[in-house]
């Protein structure tokens, strides 16, 4: 099974699950799960200005500056400063996504496998893996994942009074 540009390939035949180069016996898995991942800024528009404060002070007082002592210069450049952090803003608000990530849990080490923008492929791995584990006995599985990726070093260890999760690696 490969990762390659058009996806991933993802095999269950027995109790073992192939995905990608890797391999992962089921009989030792104690939980299947999904963890939703918040990717890029996902505040609000005024917390995304308030982030920018600064330039935009920078731009007012370039303007006042500007128009106090009839620079053009300074009015331009403080013009172009308040178009630069607008078009900052609204790419902080358009990169904004969630990814939802597979994880496998073993032996109280929890490990995010794969992720996808779409919930329902990530489910639709969990739920086959569900059925592998009740019935090891099915015939191979097998299923091409178009726009999945394949999370490397990514481990949640716990430990500790109340099973703090510590995310090393990706």
């Amino acid at each position: 099974m490969s990762q390659n540009a058009s996806g991933i390939d993802v095999e269950i035949q027995g109790n073992t699950m192939q995905v990608a180069n890797e391999m992962y016996h089921l009989g030792n898995l104690s939980r299947v799960s999904t963890y939703t991942h918040l990717i890029g800024f996902h505040g609000s528009s005024l917390r995304a200005i308030w982030l920018k404060k600064w330039w935009i002070a920078f731009a007012v007082v370039l303007f006042i500056s500007g128009a106090s002592s009839g620079g053009g210069f300074l009015l331009i450049l403080a013009l172009v400063v308040a178009l630069v952090v607008v078009v900052q803003i609204i790419r902080m608000m358009q990169r904004k996504r969630t990814e939802y990530v597979l994880r496998l849990e073993s032996a109280g080490v929890v490990r995010g496998v794969l992720a996808s923008e779409d919930p329902n492929v990530i489910g639709e791995i969990v739920e086959m893996i569900s059925q592998s584990i009740r019935d090891p006995q099915i015939t191979s599985q097998h299923l091409h994942l178009p726009n999945v990726r394949k999370i490397d070093n990514a481990e949640f260890n716990q430990y500790g009074d109340r099973n703090i999760g510590i995310q090393q690696g990706e």
